[in-house]
């Protein structure tokens, strides 16, 4: 999870969509758009 962090504070900005990829346990993908927002202080 660190890792995903890292690449989000430096490669991206309030306001950015991203694709999150979801793997279930049955194996089944699942893609979810997210409008990142800025972190709380």
């Amino acid at each position: 999870m660190t890792d995903l962090f890292v690449y989000l504070t430096n490669n991206t900005r309030p306001g950015d969509e991203i694709i999150l990829d979801v793997i279930h346990q049955d194996g089944s993908f699942e893609e979810i758009p997210i409008i990142l927002g800025t972190r709380p202080g």
